[in-house]
């Protein structure tokens, strides 16, 4: 790691530690938006809303950087638009857009003042699926028609990159905004907390980016994923981490449960996991500078099925681990469990990934 990245690291860490413990995280998710105002601004002084941006636009580091702090948001299970808007919505704008487009829009994402939100799995469609969302000419304008399911930050973005099928067939990616006619907004929330929206297009106004909406979809998801198994990590660490602690603490027959071979052998276990976990989410790192789209898919595959398998087995042991305290609300045991759940099923649970390299394998 570069001194750069140390400091980085540094920095996020003792941020998140002074202002995001666990009852902090509490009161962030009881707000009507889920997460916090006050935290977003921190991020944006700190540069991480800029980072993976294009230089040009404002943008900071790359993806080392990146998988830095979504350990360490994965830690501590921290609930801003990080991935929606920096990852996603803007990785998706950098690829397909025009550099006028990127102009407008990219600095204001590296500067935290505009978030982004990227639209695209549809209701009752498995990941990969067809688009159904279609998009129509109006003149010299674009009009959407159809809907889209569980828009991360969906309900709080400032602008909203959305896939339709335009009509030649091909992907294309559009910018609606938030308030425009036709566009129906629902909030809700995942089984972690994360905010999402459900979203109704009626022939709302659009702005098509200019470049292959496709091939920028495949990057924002792939980026994506890989940021996504980097916070996976440090849900993983942190939960081992409290479990280890809890054991060395709770009494049992007069002695500390800890000192029992069989529990240290399945903490053990959990070490090796996470170790486990942490080299394969650093090969979807790399993988995403990967010239042979055919070899970077596989890897990122790879890495997911093997991180989520992981990740079941820590949080599951860490809940059993510390018995029934480990399902209470009041404690974090169960939250790390859930987010690793609910990260197993994002831009494809392991079983669709298993499927997909069965695929290449047989091809």
């Amino acid at each position: 790691m570069s001194d750069d990245s140390a400091m980085l690291r540094d920095s996020v860490t003792k941020m998140l530690a002074a202002h995001y413990d666990f009852a902090a995280r509490k009161r962030y998710l009881a707000t009507p938006q889920g997460w916090s105002d006050e935290m977003w601004g921190r991020y944006a002084g700190l540069g991480l809303t800029a980072l993976g941006l294009p230089e040009a636009q404002g943008g900071l580091g790359g993806v080392e950087e990146l998988a830095i702090v979504f350990e360490a948001f994965g830690r501590a299970l921290a609930m801003e638009p990080l991935l929606a808007s920096t990852v996603l919505g803007a990785t998706a704008v950098s690829r397909a857009g025009s550099d006028a487009q990127q102009a407008r829009i990219l600095p204001q994402v590296a500067e935290g003042s505009l978030r982004l939100a990227l639209a695209h799995a549809e209701p009752g469609s498995r990941h990969g699926g067809a688009i159904a969302t279609a998009a129509s000419r109006d003149g010299e304008a674009w009009r959407l028609l159809g809907r889209k399911a569980n828009v991360l930050h969906g309900d709080s973005a400032g602008l909203l990159v959305v896939s339709a099928r335009l009509p030649d067939g091909a992907t294309g990616l559009f910018l609606v905004e938030p308030d425009a006619a036709g566009l129906v907004r629902h909030g809700g929330r995942l089984q972690d907390g994360t905010r999402i929206a459900d979203l109704i297009v009626d022939k709302a106004p659009a702005e098509k980016l200019d470049g292959n909406g496709a091939a920028a979809l495949e990057a924002s998801e792939q980026a994506g994923l890989a940021a996504l198994l980097s916070s996976c990590v440090g849900a993983m660490d942190a939960a081992l981490g409290l479990t280890v602690d809890y054991m060395k603490t709770r009494q049992q027959f007069g002695r500390a449960i800890g000192s029992y071979q069989a529990l240290q052998h399945r903490a053990a276990d959990m070490l090796v996991a996470v170790e486990e976990a942490r080299s394969m989410a650093a090969m979807a790192s790399e993988a995403l500078a990967e010239p042979d789209p055919a070899r970077r898919t596989a890897d990122l595959s790879r890495a997911k099925v093997v991180v989520a398998r992981c990740g079941r087995f820590v949080g599951q042991q860490a809940v059993q681990l510390h018995g029934g305290i480990g399902m209470t609300e009041e404690y974090a045991a169960g939250h790390y469990l859930r987010f690793l759940t609910v990260a197993n099923l994002m831009f494809g649970d392991a079983e669709w990934h298993l499927a997909r390299l069965a695929e290449q394998l047989e091809a």
